[in-house]
């Protein structure tokens, strides 16, 4: 589970920690390629789901523009795929400019999602404003639901398949909500169960940081790295 990815750490000061470096992102693609693990997306969980051993599925939550200018030249490189699951409704990051206090950094426009998208990046839902949808209603969580896979769903000419919760933040509801519009699988955050089958809508990732060196990398992609968390949601 990734967010943005940067140039320059020295900018990131008044940054919340969900940003890694392109430096240190080359090294843990360095190391999956050296250990013949390939990275996958959700559509071949889908229809591969005995071909998972020696796999892993990275994703990049909100879309954001440096996906496009960073992340996608090193994909590129290394001929990986990865999953980036897109806020539908705005072009920046309002949710954290007015909760943290964050400075403000562009998402993805059109073009470059295509351009992603052409190139075999697989996108997926993550609302249309990035709400906490446990604390919404009826209304405005299938507008933040269904109205995200009908902007998605319409901008790539797909049948998106997978939604990830803001925050990680969901309950019994949410899930039904999320299964009802048709998605396939539904992503949290730290908690979940260790198999993705046991659960497909409370899909378990780990959390990739800027201070996440590459031992500790290695040990959330070596298969046997779980916490199991009791809570319902669990925030970044």
């Amino acid at each position: 589970m990734y967010h943005r990815v940067v140039d320059d750490p020295s900018l990131e000061k008044k940054s919340i920690d969900i940003w890694v470096s392109r430096s240190a992102l080359e090294s843990q693609f360095r190391y999956l390629q050296q250990r013949g693990i390939e990275p996958v997306n959700f559509e071949f969980v889908r229809d591969h789901p005995d071909q998972l051993n020696g796999k892993v599925i990275l994703t990049f939550d909100d879309g954001y523009a440096d996906n496009y200018e960073l992340l996608f030249p090193l994909l590129k490189k290394y001929n990986f795929t990865a999953v980036i699951f897109l806020v539908s409704g705005l072009n920046y990051n309002k949710w954290d400019v007015e909760r943290n206090g964050t400075p403000s950094y562009p998402i993805m426009n059109r073009e470059q999602i295509l351009e992603m998208k052409n190139d075999g990046i697989e996108f997926g839902c993550h609302s249309r404003t990035h709400p906490n949808l446990v604390e919404l209603n009826d209304v405005e969580l299938e507008n933040e639901i269904t109205g995200c896979k009908h902007d998605v769903d319409t901008l790539l000419s797909q049948n998106t398949i997978s939604y990830c919760y803001p925050y990680g933040a969901n309950d019994a509801r949410v899930k039904r909500m999320v299964k009802k519009a048709g998605f396939h699988f539904g992503i949290s955050t730290k908690n979940g169960p260790f198999s993705i089958f046991e659960d497909p809508f409370q899909v378990r990732r780990m959390v990739m940081r800027s201070g996440t060196g590459l031992f500790q990398f290695r040990r959330k992609v070596s298969g046997f790295y779980y916490h199991p968390n009791p809570l319902k949601s669990v925030f970044y």
